[in-house]
């Protein structure tokens, strides 16, 4: 019983968890020290003397006294760069940012606006302990809703992330990667001179929050000289900062759900809120630029503060385990379980099988043997599935009750020549089983339905086991298939009976 408790137990446990994580669209990961996720630089050039211009008008307005004084103008003050984060996004050259992270930088010059022209984009990341740095070339951009695409010059480690085509569950946990200036010194670089970042310069930096909605925007002046957005954002609780811009946000099944673009702060009550572009933006473009990116379809639906441990694998994994113990379990000490639990099964399919004008044979009264077995009495009374009587002449079988009562006989023709009997206390069960054999009832409630089967073998009668609950006995030993002689005792249940064999 505990056995069967068991593995009733582990079934249902495996169910329930499988059914619980059906919604998971993807396998909960970490995102720390997933490769895939870069620091992006950008060198930009302005016209030569645009800062000389500058410089000499600020030079003139200062007494001579400070204008002997002031420092030479270096050589790079023409050259500027931004920096920002991107992530691989299709293949394993094509990376997403920000426009504002890649969009020339202007200034005033003379009253005249002076745009600079991007000389140089490059990927920036670690490898084995070891900085690397991979230049590209900028292959589009949607200024509308911030994004810009970047084909790096040779592969980049890591595989491009699934991006996730629908929106957020409320609250669902947030996780933002990047590179903030505020984390580092910043990083000055020209087209001459490229000093490396180190090692601690290129580990991004990952912060935590929760989903608070997803909303559209039209023409909307977020920063004051960018260009104006039109697309769909998702407002969160987790912070970023300028350097995380392009940088992107993951749920907790390692899908990005969003582009980490802007953020708004009051000061007066010291409060920010972080916005993104939504990720469903990104697929789109990536598609219109004929590029083909890992979609995710489906919600990632991980419940409960453990979320990080309850993951399909894990539960799967659990299950499988329980289950396989089971069946060691069964293997080793109740195999007449596994078979009883077979044969149920092919019962089960049988009677779905049958047709409504297929021949079950003729309805039989109620005999003494069917109403002790109803009432759970331990009687015995001999059921023999023929029509023929048993005469005087006939040799028989014998079992003679230990305990008193009526003995069962069974004619020796029907245990001999491939044929045999089966003994239980269901005889319907017992017929659909085993059409082919003779069927003994036995009036017991510790006896199976369908408990063990008897055929004889020259002087010795066989009795083989069906797989029942209560099992079969010689003396006090529980058998599977045993031969026994005259005068021997087998217990079927806790009803035992002496062979008698048959005599020629």
């Amino acid at each position: 019983m505990l056995v069967r408790i068991f593995c009733a137990a582990a079934a249902l446990v495996s169910a329930l968890f499988v059914l619980l994580l059906a919604p998971s669209a993807a396998v909960a990961q970490s995102s720390r020290d997933i490769p895939g996720v870069y620091r992006v630089i950008v060198v930009s050039e302005y016209p030569r003397g645009t800062n000389r211009a500058a410089f000499n008008e600020r030079q003139a307005q200062l007494p001579a006294a400070q204008r002997q004084q002031a420092p030479a103008v270096r050589e790079d003050e023409d050259l500027t760069n931004s920096s920002g984060t991107g992530f691989l996004a299709a293949g394993r050259r094509i990376v997403i940012t920000n426009n504002h992270v890649v969009a020339p930088p202007t200034q005033r010059v003379n009253n005249q606006v002076v745009t600079s022209t991007p000389q140089i984009y490059a990927m920036l990341f670690n490898v084995n302990g070891v900085s690397r740095e991979v230049r590209g070339r900028l292959i589009a951009t949607l200024p509308a809703k911030d994004l810009a695409i970047i084909e790096a010059n040779e592969d980049l480690p890591g595989t491009a992330f699934q991006i996730a085509d629908y929106d957020p569950a409320r609250d669902t946990d947030f996780e933002a990667v990047g590179f903030p200036g505020l984390a580092d010194f910043a990083t000055q670089r020209s087209a001459n001179r490229m000093p490396g970042l180190t090692k601690d310069q290129l580990d991004p930096i990952k912060t935590q929050g929760r989903m608070q909605r997803a909303f559209d925007v039209t023409d909307a002046q977020v920063v004051s000289d960018g260009p104006r957005l039109t697309t769909r954002l998702l407002l969160h609780t987790t912070p970023f900062s300028p350097g995380n811009s392009g940088g992107p946000l993951f749920n907790r099944c390692n899908q990005v759900v969003g582009v980490n673009t802007f953020t708004a702060t009051d000061r007066n009550v010291a409060a920010t809120l972080f916005h993104s572009i939504h990720s469903r933006e990104v697929v789109q473009f990536l598609r219109a630029q004929n590029q083909q990116p890992r979609v995710a379809n489906g919600f990632c639906y991980l419940p409960g503060s453990y979320s990080d441990y309850l993951t399909l694998p894990s539960f799967l994994g659990l299950g499988a385990l329980l289950l396989a113990l089971t069946a060691v379990i069964l293997a080793k000490q109740r195999p007449q379980v596994i078979q009883q639990t077979v044969s149920r099964v092919q019962n089960s399919f049988s009677k779905l099988n049958r047709t409504p004008g297929q021949s079950q044979g003729a309805p039989r009264q109620a005999t003494p043997a069917d109403r002790a077995a109803a009432d759970g009495t331990a009687t015995a009374v001999q059921r023999d599935s023929g029509r023929r009587a048993i005469t005087p002449a006939t040799p028989v079988l014998r079992l003679v009750p230990t305990s008193g009562g009526a003995a069962l006989e069974v004619a020796a023709s029907r245990l001999t020549g491939g044929h045999g009997v089966v003994v239980g206390r269901s005889l319907e069960l017992m017929q659909e089983q085993d059409p082919h054999d003779h069927h003994v009832v036995i009036a017991d409630k510790t006896v199976s339905r369908r408990h063990a089967r008897l055929t004889l073998d020259g002087t010795r009668l066989v009795v083989q086991d069906l797989g029942s609950s209560a099992g079969t006995f010689r003396g006090g030993l529980r058998i599977d298939k045993e031969s026994f002689g005259n005068g021997d005792e087998v217990r079927f249940g806790s009803a035992g009976y002496r062979i008698a064999l048959p005599t020629v």
